[in-house]
């Protein structure tokens, strides 16, 4: 048990043994019993210890009665109802899991007199059965008595163990002086001159409300302790107004009826009165509070312009951003009309952009909207210079639902808009750069293509009559003239190859590349090629080597492209393969694909080149630097022919050890009626 709870057990069983010995023998109404310090000891503790508090607070009201004069039995009625009372003041208070009670609005107001009267109802309900059935001396008056004798001692002592609002008072210190002045006198009046007149003591209550209106809910309650207190001792010394109440009744009952009755009215007249001011205080303080962080919030906000209107739609409000971005200051502008910053041409616009008149009101009530929060506006400033922001626009709701004006938020973004402008533009520029060379290259595609057709009937001549020349069709030719007829054939052939390079590509650009699909084999593919090519590997000195399965291997595709493709791959191995070198090609074929593998143990290409060596005309720089023919075409055309059929071309190269080259090319089933034929790849 802690020391604070103690002290306040023992000042409540001395205050009730005070309030119990001087009533006047033979009274047993309506002592002021502290009900209150009873429940704000329990409110002081958890829950969990309320049945040892309450043990606590039943054992010092019945000493305290006891040595007060009452009968032990009577004493031990009155304590229960004591207890019960307090127990379910602090239960009501608690409902909720709150620890400590709030006393500062409404509600809580509501919640407090429900509480003191369910308990004040349960300790007269204890009080008056036992005077049933121990006196039977007016029970009902006793329980009444009882009733509002602990609503006093709640309503002036529990506040002072609840959350109360904590606001300084109102009032100056010479507005106080003149409250307890006030006080001092309708107390001297009341209780003095008017002594035998007991309404004269509501005089009281109007002072009393003022000083609720204008003190601190602290000091308001410290008022009707001292009030309440010194109005039962004035009463029991019979001095005051009520006193005169038992010359007229005949019985002291009745006088302390009336006593608790006037400081219960001087309660219910202040303590609301000091709950309101304390929740007008509470809003105005947090309105305040709200107000300040706002206001700081828009002057410290330099980056964006925030501009407020009234429900007239003049500006009150220009913060530091609007200052900066716009030029103006915010006295110039405060009263006048947003359309200031704008001119008629940025009505025309966005009039025209929003679907609405070109009018200010009509463009702002159609920006409003939340879709079209960002939209970009220009504004004018103060040097008459045109600033584009992004605006967004809101309407200010007051607590009745009306528009009381309106707020902007605009951002300057004119140099993001040029940037994008200029963007867009230079865009623009390259897409059409991008045309025209893109039509250069069709026009230069399509004279390549031309001037390949051209050349190859006379090339095709120029070879047959180089054919009859050596077969002697024009007279006999010496061995010289036969070395030279050979050496021009085999240019017009390389020549003729270039030229069905070069309309072989066009198709490829063309997106038509022609192709004859038919049943083949691909082992006989490969030999086929491979008969090209190894006479040129033996007249270099390289070795060559084959490794095709024995039996056939079934594909559909051009046999003469796939041909061509397997010769471009053994031409370059060939050529980039130094004597003594070793060239291989193979064929390997399953269920899944077939690949063609031509490996050597040439020069390598420089890894740095390796990403481009399917780009048209691409050749490496070992290719200049042995001064090797070729025209580049080679492997883009390989690769070409490699996608017309479903497949693709793969290598793996190390600089000065060689190359494979691979054709990958999927096994699949052909439809018989696309093609003509059904096979199985």
């Amino acid at each position: 048990m802690k020391s604070r709870d103690l002290g306040l057990l023992a000042l409540m069983a001395t205050v009730g043994f005070v309030a119990v010995t001087v009533l006047p023998e033979g009274s047993h109404a309506g002592e002021m019993w502290p009900t209150g310090l009873a429940a704000g000891v329990l409110l002081l503790n958890a829950r969990s210890r309320w049945a040892e508090i309450g043990l606590l607070v039943f054992l010092a009201s019945v000493v305290a009665m006891t040595f007060a004069g009452r009968a032990p039995l009577m004493a031990g009625g009155w304590s229960l109802g004591i207890t019960a009372g307090a127990l379910v003041v602090a239960g009501v208070l608690t409902h909720r899991g709150t620890r400590t009670p709030r006393l500062r609005d409404n509600v809580d107001l509501a919640r407090f007199f429900a509480a003191i009267l369910a308990g004040s109802a349960v300790a007269g309900a204890f009080t008056g059965v036992t005077s049933l059935l121990l006196q039977g001396d007016r029970p009902g008056v006793l329980a009444v008595a009882t009733v509002l004798a602990h609503l006093n001692g709640y309503a002036v002592i529990l506040p002072f163990f609840m959350a109360v609002a904590r606001h300084r008072a109102n009032s100056s210190r010479i507005e106080r002086a003149l409250q307890a002045s006030a006080l001092a006198g309708v107390m001297l009046l009341v209780f003095g001159l008017f002594g035998d007149k007991p309404l004269m003591a509501f005089l009281v209550v109007p002072v009393l409300s003022w000083c609720a209106l204008r003190n601190s809910m602290r000091v308001t309650l410290l008022q009707l302790l001292a009030f309440g207190g010194s109005a039962a001792g004035l009463t029991l010394a019979g001095i005051g107004p009520f006193a005169g109440v038992e010359r007229l009744s005949h019985h002291f009952d009745i006088v302390m009826l009336a006593l608790h009755l006037f400081v219960l009215a001087c309660v219910v007249s202040s303590l609301p009165s000091a709950v309101a001011v304390a929740m007008q205080r509470d809003v105005s303080h947090a309105a305040s509070v709200e107000r300040d962080r706002l206001h700081s919030l828009v002057g410290s906000t330099r980056g964006i312009a925030i501009i407020g209107t009234d429900a007239d739609g003049l500006i009150n409000l220009f913060n530091p951003g609007a200052e900066q971005q716009l030029g103006y200051r915010a006295g110039e502008v405060l009263g006048k009309s947003p359309s200031m910053f704008h001119r008629q041409e940025e009505f025309e616009r966005l009039a025209e952009l929003l679907g609405t008149e070109a009018t200010h009101r009509a463009v702002a009530f159609v920006l409003r909207e939340p879709e079209h929060a960002g939209t970009e506006v220009e504004f004018v400033n103060k040097d008459g210079d045109l600033r584009m922001h992004t605006m967004t626009l809101a309407r200010i709701i007051d607590a009745d639902g009306n528009v009381a004006g309106h707020v902007s938020t605009a951002e300057d973004v004119t140099e993001r808009v040029q940037a994008h402008t200029t963007l867009t533009e230079a865009l623009e520029t390259e897409r059409q750069a991008v045309d025209r060379l893109r039509q250069v290259d069709q026009l230069k595609d399509i004279f390549v293509s031309s001037v390949s057709h051209e050349l190859r009937t006379p090339i095709t001549s120029i070879l047959g009559y180089l054919e009859i020349l050596g077969d002697g069709g024009f007279g006999p030719v010496n061995s010289a003239q036969t070395n030279a007829l050979t050496r021009v054939a085999g240019n017009s052939e390389r020549l003729l190859s270039l030229i069905d390079d070069l309309l072989l590509l066009s198709q490829v650009q063309d997106g038509v590349l022609e192709t004859k699909s038919a049943d083949c084999d691909l082992g006989a593919v490969v030999l086929a090629a491979a008969n090209v090519v190894a006479p040129a590997c033996e007249t270099t000195g390289k070795a060559f080597g084959i490794d095709v399965p024995s039996t056939p291997s079934p594909f559909t595709g051009d046999r003469a492209q796939l041909e061509r493709a397997v010769i471009n791959l053994l031409s370059n191995a060939v050529k980039f393969t130094q004597a003594g070198g070793r060239i291989d090609v193979a064929l390997r074929s399953d269920a899944d694909a077939a690949i063609i593998s031509v490996r050597d143990t040439g020069v390598g290409i420089p890894r740095d080149e390796q990403a481009q060596v399917f780009k048209r005309f691409f050749r490496s720089s070992v290719a200049f630097e042995m001064a090797i023919q070729g025209s580049g075409l080679g492997l883009s055309i390989t690769q070409a022919i490699a996608v017309s059929h479903n497949g693709h071309v793969e290598f793996e190269s190390n600089p000065g050890e060689g190359s494979v080259f691979r054709l990958v090319f999927p096994q699949r089933v052909y439809d018989a009626h696309a093609h003509g034929h059904a096979n199985a790849g």
